[in-house]
């Protein structure tokens, strides 16, 4: 067989198996771009509410070790099905005011948290009177957190404890997660944050995107 028909039949599988695997008519929706539209939302239908986004917030502020203000730099990306906020370093010291460690000096480079997870349960929008949509994402993530103080390290980047959280993004503006630990299994973050703790800051450079299909539809005419 030439060269030339290899490649036709390479194609003509490829183009085959596509089709055939994902059971959608590929072949047609390329050739015809109103039906790849329509097909695009007919699948967010299946979702009532789009929630997606990343960026940086100012966490704080704090009392640095030399009185000024502190704020720590975190970076945050989430989903309609996943969460993340971590906060790689502290270039800065700073005093944590600890749930039940009291007041706690941390220096340069010694603080580290990453909280982040994909056990979603429920995605929930709502709207204010001036129609500014936000949506809350609950759920269930893995949280890592390393303090190095003076008396001992507390936790680690590689401990891991579990925790479920309720993340708030408003459409444009803000997004924050509050984070419940159970002083059981979570005894580190239960010490460091309480049993409660929200994660808000000034968002610095993000981008926060709230939508119900609807208005996507009506976004696009």
């Amino acid at each position: 067989m030439g060269t030339q028909s290899q490649n036709m039949s390479r194609r003509q599988a490829l183009v085959l198996g596509l089709t055939a695997f994902s059971g959608l008519g590929i072949g047609y929706l390329a050739r015809t771009p109103e039906a790849g539209r329509l097909f695009l939302q007919n699948e967010l239908l299946k979702r009532k509410t789009i929630a997606y986004g990343g960026g940086v917030s100012l966490l704080g502020p704090l009392k640095g070790a030399n009185g000024k203000a502190v704020s720590l730099r975190s970076v945050f990306s989430f989903g309609s099905d996943y969460v993340v906020c971590t906060v790689e370093d502290n270039p800065e010291g700073f005093v944590f005011p600890t749930a039940t460690l009291g007041d706690v000096s941390l220096d340069p480079h010694s603080f580290f948290m990453y909280m982040g997870g994909s056990k979603v349960k429920s995605v929930e929008y709502s709207a204010d009177a001036n129609g500014v949509a936000s949506a809350v994402i609950s759920g269930g993530l893995a949280c890592h957190t390393q303090a190095i103080t003076a008396s001992g390290t507390y936790g680690g980047r590689d401990s891991s404890e579990p925790a479920t959280f309720q993340a708030t993004a408003r459409d444009g503006t803000a997004f924050s997660i509050a984070v419940n630990f159970d002083k059981t299994t979570a005894p580190v973050n239960s010490a460091i944050f309480g049993p409660k703790f929200t994660f808000e800051g000034q968002i610095a450079d993000a981008v926060i995107v709230v939508k119900q299909v609807q208005d996507l539809g009506q976004s696009s005419g």
